[in-house]
């Protein structure tokens, strides 16, 4: 069974005179208005007369009802005024004024005009409207409720309140379904009548119906009014401006959590996505490409990954349409912006903007298995720093992350040399693996086979260390070890890590993420880097 429910604010009476406005919700027709919401409500009955044909259904208009219109003073009269006044000449405008004259002052068997003069205001002159148009459009099964509005209120706290009373409706009508047979929700919100900031409560409102959409309440159309247009009078859906804002989210949280969930959802909601959706649609794919690598921190393919994202971004870029979908738009426009958040095109090295971007959307995981694949890559082969050569190790394993390993591990009993000085380092240091570390990078100078860039070597050597904490940060992650991070002192002196006194969740956090702002900071060091000037922590890189 399907449950339709249309929410709007109701506006009140200025000058009472008749407009005409095109529906171009749906079937491009006149409609005849006194007030805005009366043409909202008939483009909205339109388009459930069109949708329902013979299932089974229920329609439900919820409106917000401000002091203003509930007042009855001086408003017969207006209304009164009016119908004797009004001049005829059009048509369809004569029958909608005299259907609407004999609706709310029914006259009696002979003619005469009835005794009982019954007050009106906006609300029940609303509510009579409703009921009529739906008559008119043959569906039976229509409420009509009201819901009253405190005015006293600040503006905050008048959204808060209806928001709450317009939960307060939903859970009503829900449970007044549950025993029912299964129910669909379609909501409508009329957003042309009512005061101007009507249509930020018609976000929020929307917003909060998409955390219910596991209720089955789906957002169907926004109606706006638009009494300024050159076409004349027109009523239509703003519904793809309000999807706009999702593709900005979804954008948003694309840069980052590499998520593409938000996206796909704003960019297929409807199908009224046409022009450019076989471009979308591709590119979401190579979005979602990413989405899983960094899901499970498997960087192996990510610059084949940049490229196919970056090809398909130009492909949608460079392609005009007469007539596209706005949210298509909207995307268009953020891409360069999410070029330069995340360095695809290597607007500047790739390494280092994406290790920071990692970092400060605080993806820890991802940032400390991106610096562990990457770093060896990016010091020996893209800034040419550092040499290894000469390596007992296997002929597969002879990448720059592999040479790095052997150095850190001792060069494959390469340390022997200093067997005294090795056995001084594992006393002090606590850990066979820091000691054989330590001996190495204390040395450096003395091994033939390792050759640092004159002038780089201070800053190589840091690096080497950052790597070093962050591979054992790795490992301490990944095996959701009890034993502290780098228990010996000594050892976190050397390699800089500062444990924070409490051991506890919260603190060996921060002792991470002050770990790798200071990363992020040394690989700036280097002179073919373009960093910033100022080296503030995980200031915007831009290029």
């Amino acid at each position: 069974m399907n449950h339709y429910i249309v929410i709007s604010y109701l506006s009140r009476f200025t000058k009472i005179k008749v407009q005409e406005y095109w529906n171009r919700i749906n079937n491009d027709k006149k409609i005849y208005a006194i007030l805005t919401n009366e043409a909202g409500i008939q483009g909205i009955l339109d388009s459930i007369a069109e949708k329902q044909e013979n299932e089974k259904y229920t329609v439900d208009v919820l409106y917000f009802c401000s002091n203003e219109v509930r007042r009855t003073e001086g408003k017969r009269e207006k209304l009164e005024s009016f119908f004797k006044e009004y001049q005829q000449g059009v048509v369809n405008l004569d029958s909608y004024v005299k259907a609407l004259e004999q609706e709310l002052y029914p006259k009696e068997k002979d003619g005469s005009e009835s005794a009982e003069r019954k007050e009106i205001n906006e609300s029940i002159y609303y509510e009579s409207r409703v009921k009529h148009f739906a008559e008119m459009r043959k569906l039976c099964k229509v409420n009509v409720k009201k819901i009253d509005v405190n005015e006293d209120l600040g503006m905050a706290d008048a959204y808060k309140e209806q928001l709450q009373k317009f939960i307060e409706e939903l859970e009503r009508l829900k449970q007044q379904d549950s025993d029912k047979e299964e129910h669909t929700f379609y909501v409508y919100i009329d957003s042309s009548g009512g005061p101007r900031d009507f249509s930020f409560l018609s976000l929020i409102l929307t917003k909060l119906l998409e955390l219910k959409e596991h209720n089955k309440f789906k957002v169907e159309n926004i109606i706006y009014s638009n009494i300024n247009s050159k076409n004349g009078n027109e009523i239509g859906s703003i519904k793809d401006s309000y999807g706009m804002l999702g593709v900005i989210n979804g954008v948003n949280e694309f840069v980052k959590y590499g998520r593409v969930n938000t996206l796909k959802e704003s960019l297929h909601k409807e199908s009224g996505l046409m022009e450019g959706k076989d471009l979308v649609d591709e590119l979401l794919c190579s979005m979602q490409k990413y989405s899983n690598m960094i899901s499970i921190c498997d960087f192996k393919k990510l610059p084949e990954i940049y490229d196919e994202i970056y090809k398909k971004m130009k492909d949608l870029e460079n392609v005009n349409y007469d007539v596209i979908d706005s949210r298509v738009e909207i995307l268009k426009a953020l891409l360069s912006t999410v070029r330069v958040k995340m360095g695809i095109g290597k607007t500047i090295p790739q390494f280092v903007k994406l290790f920071k971007h990692y970092c400060d959307n605080d993806m820890i995981q991802q940032a400390v298995t991106f610096y562990n694949e990457k770093m060896p890559e990016y010091i020996m082969e893209e800034l040419k720093l550092l040499e290894i050569n000469n390596l007992v190790i296997k002929s597969n394993k002879k990448n720059a992350r592999s040479k790095v390993e052997a150095v850190l591990h001792g060069l494959e009993g390469g340390y022997k040399a200093f067997l005294s000085d090795y056995e001084k380092y594992a006393k002090e240091y606590g850990s066979e693996k820091y000691a054989k570390a330590v001996c190495i990078l204390s040395n450096v100078d003395e091994f033939s086979n390792i050759k640092l860039k004159k002038g780089n070597k201070d800053q190589v050597i840091t690096v080497l260390k950052d790597y070093l904490v962050i591979r054992e940060i790795r490992n301490h992650m990944n095996h959701a070890s009890d034993e502290p991070l780098m228990k010996n002192e000594k050892a976190r002196d050397y390699f800089d890590f500062r444990k924070k006194s409490e051991q506890s969740l919260l603190c060996e956090y921060d002792s991470i993420k002050e770990f790798l702002e200071n990363a992020y900071e040394h690989l700036c060091m280097f002179e073919s880097q373009s960093a910033p000037s100022d080296k503030s922590k995980f200031q915007e890189v831009t290029n």
